[in-house]
């Protein structure tokens, strides 16, 4: 006679093979794909540091090699009234693959005001929108926003407060054809010391469909399920 904790053990194992064979058959472009990003192992990767309203930065962030998450990082000081990183070309022009997918930015700061400030501000020259976020810690904090006008995405309001909400169409068209994609680097009012790290624009990932092959493990673990609660009687 089987036990029941044996028969269990075995359909624990074929669920764990059916897992990985879903994960084998999954396409890579089933995933987020990455469209642009900067880790700054190597350098400063060409961003730039200027008020965070404005279309272009005039200054060059200073480049740290080590203590970053990991590896290098980028950091900016108090050089204008609000400070912001500007990236560079690779994070601009149609991105409009990114819409619906995700925004990663990691940060580390002294000190802050404690305020939601606009984390990210991003235009196409006409129509310039704004995400607010809490400000990071003193250790690395990392954010994911959402590339959806939902997700809290506003109108840029230059005093760093509350702006109208987006729409979907204004944050597809500005996707569409980015002029500048700033990023915060003035938590707070006074003196600031702002690092960045691992930003990163990904497209959504899209549903795939199963092969019909591992379709047929349903009805065979569904047979399992019927075997262990006989064996259990």
């Amino acid at each position: 006679m089987i036990k029941g904790g044996i028969m269990s053990a075995w359909i624990k194992r074929i669920i764990l093979m059916s897992v990985v064979l879903v994960w084998a058959f999954v396409p890579a472009g089933a995933m987020a794909g990455v469209i642009a990003q900067s880790t700054f192992d190597a350098g400063d990767e060409g961003w730039t540091v200027g008020d965070l309203f404005a279309a272009t930065g005039a200054s060059t962030p200073t480049y740290v090699a080590t203590g970053g998450n990991p590896g290098g990082f980028i950091r900016a000081n108090d050089w204008y009234g609000w400070n912001g990183f500007h990236a560079p070309t690779a994070f601009l022009g149609d991105k409009s693959a990114a819409y619906g997918g995700v925004l990663h930015v990691e940060q580390r700061i002294l000190s802050s005001d404690g305020a939601a400030y606009p984390m990210v501000v991003i235009s196409d020259g006409i129509t310039s929108l704004q995400y607010r976020t809490t400000p990071p810690g003193t250790g690395w904090t990392s954010y994911d926003i959402a590339l959806a006008a939902s997700a809290g995405w506003e109108i840029m309001n230059t005093s760093g407060n509350p702006g109208a909400p987006a729409s979907e169409a204004q944050l597809q068209t500005v996707l569409s054809n980015l002029v500048f994609m700033n990023f915060e680097a003035d938590w707070q009012t006074g003196s600031d010391q702002v690092d960045l790290d691992n930003v990163r624009l990904e497209s959504p990932g899209a549903p795939v469909p199963l092969p019909p092959t591992l379709l047929l493990l349903a009805p065979g673990l569904a047979g399992f399920a019927v075997m262990r609660r006989r064996f259990k009687k």
